[in-house]
C-alpha cells in the first residue's frame, strides 16, 4: 500500500514538473519567426509603405524580448507571434503599394 502511494505521488510530481517545463520554454522559434518576418517586411519597403504595421511589429518584437529577459516565456512567445503577424501584414501591404 505504501509503495503504491509513493508511486502515485512520484508520478504526480513528474507530471507537474513536465507540464511546468513545457509551459515555460524559451520561445526560440517564435522569436526567430518574428525576426525573419520583420526582415522580410523591411526588404519589401514596409518601413515607408506600411509604416503603422511595421512599427507595431517592431515594437511587439521588442516587447517580446523584454518579456524573455523577465522570464515571462509564455507571454514572450505570444507577443512574438503577434509581432510576426503584423510584420507579415506590413510586408503584404508594402508589396501591394508600389
Amino acid at each position: 500500500m505504501r509503495a503504491s502511494i509513493f508511486l502515485i505521488k512520484t508520478l504526480l510530481t513528474a507530471v507537474f514538473i513536465a507540464v511546468s517545463v513545457a509551459c515555460s520554454q524559451f520561445p526560440v522559434q517564435e522569436l526567430s519567426d518574428a525576426r525573419q518576418a520583420l526582415e522580410a517586411a523591411e526588404d519589401a519597403g514596409a518601413e515607408e509603405r506600411a509604416q503603422d504595421d511595421y512599427t507595431t511589429a517592431k515594437n511587439l518584437l521588442q516587447e517580446a524580448e523584454f518579456e524573455v529577459d523577465a522570464g515571462a516565456y509564455r507571454d514572450a512567445g505570444d507577443t512574438a507571434l503577434r509581432a510576426k503577424s503584423f510584420a507579415l501584414r506590413a510586408r503584404l501591404r508594402a508589396a501591394t503599394r508600389h
